[in-house]
């Protein structure tokens, strides 16, 4: 089966049981900037185990510790933050999402995109921005600081002000990281058009040093 219908399959249960759905994040950041999206990521109202449930009959696991998500047919499925709720489904959940370009999310019913940070805007600008709190996206998972730089790469553009001081400030962080994350984003970066870009990002704020010393 191949992976659109897949997706199709996936959003069509959730639906059909009532449940929330939205594509979220890279998708439909590549939608946008007219990319072709290689991921799907699917956010749903329902909970992780509610997910398992539905499609047992199909390759499911839950991973992860620290945002745990539900595999199906190696497409993931999120399910509302814990510490959120679903009060205010979806756009709590994008408000935990590392850059406003990330914290988009498409409504297939609606066929609307949800844009509650203005990532449209910041890619129109040409801006790499962190969602709401700028330090504590990055106290969250440190290697976003050097994903941060490689979506200037990708967008060619550059860090909002903001997060640049951010990023400048808790550089220090990123020493504490896990090497094999830090390495999964610089070869990522090297398969852009532009991956110099990304080099002169992390030496701006200081982490290329402390990456690459």
């Amino acid at each position: 089966m191949n992976p659109e219908k897949q997706v199709s399959l996936i959003i069509n249960g959730l639906k059909d049981a009532g449940h929330q759905v939205f594509v979220t994040g890279g998708a439909v950041r590549d939608m946008m900037l007219n990319r072709p999206a290689h991921d799907v990521d699917i956010l749903t109202s329902a909970s992780l185990d509610e997910v398992a449930a539905l499609f047992k009959d199909r390759a499911v696991k839950i991973v992860g510790r620290t945002f745990p998500v539900c595999m199906v047919d190696g497409i993931e499925i999120s399910s509302p933050r814990q510490e959120f709720g679903a009060d205010d489904f979806p756009e709590s959940d994008l408000a935990a999402r590392d850059l406003t370009l990330n914290a988009l999310a498409f409504d297939p019913v609606s066929k609307q995109i949800l844009d509650p940070f203005n990532g449209r805007k910041d890619m129109e600008n040409g801006v790499i921005r962190f969602t709401k709190d700028p330090e504590a996206r990055i106290t969250e998972d440190p290697v976003r600081m050097v994903r941060a730089c490689r979506f200037v790469s990708l967008i060619e553009g550059s860090l909002s002000v903001s997060s640049l001081d951010a990023v400048i400030a808790c550089r220090h962080l990123i020493e504490n990281a896990a090497k094999e994350r830090i390495r999964h984003e610089i070869m990522r970066a090297m398969q852009l058009d532009t991956p110099s870009l990304f080099f002169k990002t992390l030496r701006q704020t200081g982490l290329l040093r402390m990456i690459l010393p």
